[in-house]
Order: structure tokens, then C-alpha cells, then sequence
């Protein structure tokens, strides 16, 4: 499963990082990752925030994933509800 999060600093600015894939230019997103078979999600955000930022957080609100989204866009926004035409 992967998880993204949405880190903000005190003064409300919010954390970006540059990220690299195989095979895909450089690109800057929110931290996230992958959590590890076994691992909780949110260990896994705050392990993925330290990693990739190396900020730690004071508090987590809602680490917990609303929904599982797979497939295109407009797929997804379909699983929320969102009307796409």
C-alpha cells in the first residue's frame, strides 16, 4: 500500500521534496512511500516524513487513508464521488 502526507511547518508552509523514480524525471510531491508488510501506516508516515524531509512531526491528524485509489484519474475521482463530465 502506499500513503502519501501532507507535512506542515508551523508558519503553515507545506513540506515538498524532490523526488526521484526509475525511469521518470526528477519531481517535486508531498513525502510518502510505501508501508512495509507488517508496519502500521502510521509509523510508516512518520518514517517516510523523517526520511524524505528529515523533519518529525509533533502531531499526526488523520493519518489514515480515505480511500484506496487505483486506475486513471477520473477513476479515482469517481470512487470519491466526484462527477467528471
Amino acid at each position: 500500500m502506499a500513503k502519501a502526507m501532507r507535512g506542515v511547518l508551523p508558519d503553515g508552509r507545506i513540506i515538498l521534496t524532490e523526488q526521484e523514480q526509475p525511469g521518470k524525471e526528477p519531481f517535486i510531491a508531498a513525502c510518502g512511500g510505501r508501508v512495509d508488510e507488517g508496519e502500521e501506516i502510521l509509523t510508516a508516515a512518520k518514517r517516510e516524513l523523517l526520511e524524505e524531509s528529515g523533519y518529525e512531526a509533533k502531531e499526526f491528524i488523520n493519518p489514515y487513508p480515505v480511500a484506496l485509489l487505483r486506475g486513471t484519474l477520473e477513476e479515482s475521482l469517481k470512487t470519491l464521488g466526484f462527477q467528471t463530465s
